[in-house]
């Protein structure tokens, strides 16, 4: 078919002019690739560095089996170093009084045997109760997203009056857990349980959590419910 006004000269013509120019697109196209190629190569590449995080402030409403109040929760977390916090936290509830304890952390992980050393130093000024701690955790990985955790931690509580203070004996906890992820378990959740047992007292306990809710459980009748905004 040829357009019309034009004789089968005129349009064989254009259709090879077209041709030609199309080839010689091509050509120029692949000639310059490899040098837009190498360029490119030659581009330094920018270093991305994760700054730290200072701090993490996080706010929640709960109920535990103990108050059964609603209870409001407020802490500032500030990253001291990569394995160190300090963390001021308050609790407010209807028909008692505020209470405020600040608490440092310090983190020693051993990636290489999957274990963890936490030591934990909390003052609570509405009890004037000093807690120390120390927590030792092994983790055994089942798979990517279900491990066995062995956890052993011994605690220190001293309670100051106005004249004397009162130290107890180092409270001592082991506990086995079952612990397992689901990554996307729905289009817009991750969720985590631990089911565990506590040896020494014998209670088991359950622990589930998702984006936002975290529920606990004991065998012993106790429970408490969190809620992050």
């Amino acid at each position: 078919l040829q357009p019309a006004g034009l004789s089968r000269e005129a349009t064989h013509s254009r259709l090879e002019t077209s041709r030609q120019i199309a080839t010689m697109g091509q050509n120029n196209s692949s000639m310059n690739a490899p040098a837009a190629k190498s360029q490119e190569l030659e581009l330094p590449k920018a270093k991305v560095v994760a700054k730290p995080v200072k701090g993490l402030l996080y706010a929640q409403l709960g109920i535990d089996s103990d108050s059964k109040q609603k209870n409001f929760r407020l802490s500032q977390k500030f990253a001291l170093n990569s394995n160190t916090s300090l963390k001021v936290f308050g609790m407010f509830a209807d028909g008692t009084d505020p209470r405020c304890r600040v608490q440092m952390v310090h983190k020693r992980n051993f990636k290489d045997i999957d274990a963890r050393i936490k030591c934990r130093l909390r003052y609570d000024f509405s009890k004037g109760l000093l807690k120390s701690s120390i927590a030792a955790k092994k983790k055994i990985n089942v798979n990517e997203f279900t491990s066995v955790n062995a956890k052993i931690e011994g605690t220190q509580r001293t309670t100051f009056g106005t004249e004397t203070s009162i130290s107890k004996a180092i409270e001592t906890t082991g506990k086995i857990e079952l612990s397992k992820k689901w990554l996307n378990a729905t289009s817009t959740q991750d969720c985590r349980m631990r089911l565990g047992l506590d040896v020494l007292s014998q209670k088991l306990y359950m622990q589930m959590r998702e984006n936002h809710v975290a529920l606990e459980w004991d065998s012993a009748g106790g429970w408490n419910v969190l809620y992050d905004f």
